[in-house]
């Protein structure tokens, strides 16, 4: 197969979808349990989808993917060779390694993201607290925080690259001696 492109999907298990192609959609789709994705593109961001478990992706290219039902678990060993945008209305959470070549977006209601490996710019807006951990620097893009924000780079600078607004309590901690704006 080398494109998918779902139609109105209500699935009781689990969805597997495999394609060299791009993973597309012209309905929502409702997950009882896991998915698994792997294809060029993914954009599954329709404003119906309902995923019951983790969502685990292997994305060529860009992952895009919303939930509009409740908390939204990234599995783990998910990955994006480019850019990753993850919304949901309830916790965005990462159950192991979530690889982004580019750039990471969050967006909900919180998020627990502590097996990052994002080389481009991290953002999360969340209306509640947010955990950020990325195994290399991290460079948070414009967020914005309802709650508290902890942002770890376990190896590496910790900078911004725009305005973090937090509206709860901060706190940053990095290996390396320098946290600071990005350049």
């Amino acid at each position: 197969v080398t494109g998918v492109q779902t139609c109105a999907l209500p699935i009781c298990g689990n969805l597997t979808v495999n394609t060299t192609g791009n993973i597309t959609q012209n309905a929502a789709v409702s997950v009882g349990t896991t998915t698994s994705l792997t294809g060029n593109n993914i954009t599954l961001a329709n404003g119906g989808n309902s995923f019951g478990g983790d969502v685990t992706f292997n994305a060529a290219t860009n992952v895009t993917l919303n939930d509009s039902t409740g908390g939204l678990g990234i599995g783990a060993g998910s990955y994006a060779i480019g850019n990753a945008t993850i919304s949901s209305t309830g916790a965005i959470t990462d159950a192991g390694p979530l690889s982004v070549g580019g750039n990471a977006s969050f967006t909900g209601d919180s998020a627990v993201l502590d097996g990052l490996i994002v080389s481009g710019t991290v953002g999360v807006n969340v209306t509640k607290d947010a955990t950020v951990v990325n195994a290399t620097a991290l460079t948070l893009a414009a967020s914005s925080i309802g709650g508290n924000l902890s942002a770890t780079a376990t190896s590496g600078a910790l900078t911004d690259s725009g305005t973090v607004a937090v509206g709860g309590n901060a706190s940053f901690n990095t290996s390396a001696k320098e946290i600071g704006r990005a350049h």
